[in-house]
């Protein structure tokens, strides 16, 4: 169980990511930047330092895979796996847009592109895989070896894709956000591949949940964010970007509570 300072921790964390997408609500609606932009990645900034304190605190985590769930794990990995799927649609129309169109950057970007595909659809089988775990004990996902860096290659695609653009960090905020998204999903699923490798009753690591933790955050914050460029009309519904911030945003139901599962059982 949580401590009161750990809740506390927790609150404030909450808050500050609040404040970061008030902050970011109110720069859109009134067209803001400048020093405005300053203090919307300071207040990010003290979000993640609280997150990380908050989840590097504590000694020693339950195990990573406790197939007894509090919190109907598998349907939560089905909701993740409809994520990745997501990205797979997402990247495959895009992929089938720059053939027909002619217009992809370069043969690199392309191929970057289409292992992104795959690695979202290998991924989403495998969501599938830990869901059927959680429900039936007498199989485990842990087996499928090769499987396990599917989300991690994945996630380094996506980086390597995003890379290739350049960014303002005053007028490309949203882009800034994905960035550290992405990065934050890189290292989750990086521990979430070493955890599947560790010896049974062995505790899961402290980076396995502060990574989990930040990646549910950031996610939602850069959902909301999405959300809040269409109401403004400075997107359209069909954006690549803003599917796949929907694509993000039920990756992080499945990133969430596998954290939410591990703190549960809090040694």
């Amino acid at each position: 169980m949580q401590t009161v300072s750990a809740k506390i921790f927790s609150l404030i964390a909450m808050l500050l990511f609040f404040a970061t997408v008030g902050l970011r609500l109110f720069m859109l609606l009134f067209d803001l930047s400048g020093f405005t932009v300053t203090i919307l990645y300071c207040l990010l900034s003290a979000a993640v330092a609280a997150t990380a304190y908050n989840a590097l605190r504590v000694k020693s985590y339950s195990q990573a895979f406790n197939f007894k769930s509090h919190f109907h794990f598998d349907i939560m990995s089905y909701i993740g796996a409809l994520g990745f799927f997501t990205d797979f649609v997402n990247r495959c129309v895009g992929i089938y847009n720059s053939i027909e169109s002619t217009e992809y950057q370069s043969r690199l970007y392309f191929i970057v592109q289409c292992v992104a595909c795959t690695a979202a659809f290998l991924s989403s089988l495998y969501l599938v895989a830990v869901g059927i775990s959680f429900n039936d004990l007498n199989y485990d996902f842990r087996q499928l070896k090769v499987f396990r860096f599917m989300p991690l290659l994945w996630s380094i695609a996506l980086i390597l894709l995003v890379m290739q653009d350049a960014v303002s960090f005053e007028s490309n905020v949203d882009e800034i956000l994905k960035q550290i998204l992405l990065v934050c999903g890189m290292c989750f699923f990086y521990r979430f591949a070493s955890e599947t490798l560790a010896q049974d009753n062995e505790s899961a690591g402290r980076a396995t949940v502060l990574f989990g933790r930040l990646y549910s955050y950031i996610a939602a914050v850069y959902f909301i964010d999405r959300l809040m460029l269409l109401f403004s009309q400075k997107t359209a519904v069909s954006d690549f970007d803003g599917i796949f911030s929907v694509s993000a945003l039920l990756i992080c139901t499945f990133v969430f509570f596998f954290e939410r599962n591990i703190v549960a059982n809090e040694n």
